[in-house]
């Protein structure tokens, strides 16, 4: 930045030329400088390429005007909530060290207008605006007295296409990718299950890479979401495989069963014959007839409970299971983009 400082010293008014006059940069040791300092500045350095980068003008009625190229590098305190959706407002604060403010007061000069940023500026993650610039005064009172601060703040908003290619739009894709599972059959195990571990495992690098970029900030960032969200939905297809999977070895072996069954009487009845079973039961009084009948329909009801239960089931087959689940995890991850882009991109 050009850092531009103006003051009167009345000592240094002259009458003889009605122009300014234009100093050396070594005469600069030898006026009063007011002492300022970035109060949010974490380094800094002055230009001296090819001669110090200072400028030092004298006008008649004895004010100054005191120039430099300064590069520094400020503090910003960032609220990554919404990252990497978000607008970050940083500031430079302009404070006397030494002086009070009884002794040095600090103000704009021409109400601001000498504030100007560079409309060219372009920084690679960030949008700078340089007409939305707000100043404002900031006077601070220490331990040692109460002193003059300016500060002029400034909004950058980040640049959201670096993320929407690089960790967005191939962590959608994985999602994408781990539904291809449900078109191989359920017992194909080697290849469902090397899908399902391939995408868990490939969510989970991005999301590592993701995080080691940040600070490690104890809140939910935005992209924290996203990224859980797609870890969610790979590993929730990964565990529909194994329900399926297991649903599908319990119906082959209720086929199994029903053949073996089916061909032994089969065999049975080639061998033997049909064979008619009777059943002869005792006589017994009424009260025990009206007390066996009371829990003969209890029997009954609970029987047709489980019944509708085991047919309510017995409908849901491992197949059954694959096409709702093609069919209801786009639908959730449908339901889960429009929330979260609706949600974070009007924050």
């Amino acid at each position: 930045m050009f850092f531009r400082q103006r003051w009167i010293d009345p000592r240094l008014a002259y009458t003889k030329y009605n122009t300014s006059l234009t100093l050396g940069y070594s005469r600069v040791s030898e006026l009063w400088l007011p002492d300022t300092f970035f109060g949010n500045e974490k380094s800094g350095k002055s230009h001296s390429i090819t001669v110090p980068n200072k400028l030092l003008r004298l006008y008649p009625n004895g004010e100054i005007l005191y120039s430099q190229k300064v590069t520094l590098t400020l503090s910003c305190p960032m609220k990554l909530a919404t990252y990497p959706h978000d607008r970050q407002s940083c500031r430079i604060d302009i404070e006397s060290y030494g002086h009070t403010i009884d002794e040095l007061s600090f103000y704009w000069y021409n109400d601001g207008d000498t504030i100007s940023a560079n409309p060219k500026l372009e920084l690679p993650e960030f949008t700078f605006d340089p007409d939305n610039i707000e100043l404002g005064n900031c006077s601070t009172v220490y331990n040692t007295g109460s002193y003059s601060c300016l500060y002029v703040q400034f909004t950058l908003k980040r640049e959201f296409g670096y993320y929407l290619t690089g960790t967005y739009i191939p962590s959608m894709l994985i999602v994408v990718l781990s539904w291809i599972s449900f078109f191989i059959d359920v017992r194909a195990t080697p290849a469902r299950i090397s899908l399902g571990l391939l995408t868990v495992l490939t969510i989970t690098t991005m999301n590592s890479g993701v995080r080691s970029t940040l600070p490690k900030v104890s809140y939910i960032k935005a992209v924290d979401v996203w990224m859980s969200a797609c870890l969610t939905f790979v590993f929730a297809a990964l565990l529909e495989f194994a329900i399926a999977n297991m649903m599908a070895r319990k119906e082959d072996q209720a086929k199994n069963k029903v053949t073996e069954i089916a061909a032994k009487k089969i065999k049975e009845v080639k061998t033997t014959g049909s064979v008619m079973h009777v059943r002869v039961e005792p006589l017994r009084d009424q009260e025990s007839d009206s007390q066996e009948s009371t829990s003969n329909e209890e029997a009954q009801e609970k029987a047709s409970c489980k019944m509708k239960m085991k047919a309510c089931w017995a409908w849901l087959t491992a197949d059954r299971l694959e096409m709702l689940s093609l069919m209801i995890f786009p639908v959730i991850f449908l339901i889960f983009n429009l929330t979260y882009w609706c949600f974070y991109l009007t924050a």
